[in-house]
């Protein structure tokens, strides 16, 4: 395992190669590691992020989702399945399992911030106000971040008080999700 992971990491420090050959590259890394190691739950969850990644989120969703069934602890998982459900347009599971999330671990930073995003997108801005303050009191070292997050809500809310702008069929969700998702 030791050598695939080693490779992995080669590869995604390779600045020369193009994105795609190292999504390609990379996918096929965590594709045999998955194969030698299926019940590892880490490996199964960065299978999962790659098929994401490569914008094949069914393969993707259920790949993660024996992750969760064999840990139902793995708030990382969690997350990525949130991500994932929400991009296809299951926003009932995807809070699901960004509730699942909270339930691990509410103060992890990732949590207060992705959950935080994903309310503003279900038009509940002032439940994400509350995530994103509780990131800038729980993680002093992100104030800053967090802090803009709580200035860019609020003033969604002041220029469209309605909240019309933000799509609600099948918005994509936050930049972070997935590094090449279609």
């Amino acid at each position: 395992m030791e050598n695939l992971t080693y490779t992995n990491n080669r590869i995604e420090d390779d600045k020369s190669l193009d994105p795609k050959v190292k999504l390609d590259k990379a996918f096929e890394i965590w594709k045999e590691l998955h194969e030698r190691y299926p019940t590892n739950t880490e490996i199964t969850n960065r299978l999962g992020e790659n098929y994401a990644s490569r914008g094949d989120f069914r393969n993707a969703i259920d790949i993660s989702l024996e992750a969760v069934q064999r840990d139902p602890y793995f708030l990382v998982a969690h997350m990525n399945l949130g991500k994932m459900y929400f991009t296809v347009g299951e926003p009932e599971l995807a809070e699901k399992h960004f509730k699942a999330a909270v339930e691990i671990n509410p103060a992890n930073s990732d949590v207060c911030w992705i959950y935080g995003e994903f309310l503003v997108f279900r038009r509940r801005v002032d439940d994400a106000v509350k995530w994103f303050k509780k990131g800038a009191h729980d993680h002093v070292d992100k104030k800053a971040f967090f802090d803009n997050l709580i200035h860019q809500a609020e003033e969604l809310v002041r220029l469209d008080p309605e909240l019309k702008s933000i799509p609600q069929d099948r918005p994509k969700m936050m930049d972070h999700s997935f590094a090449n998702a279609h």
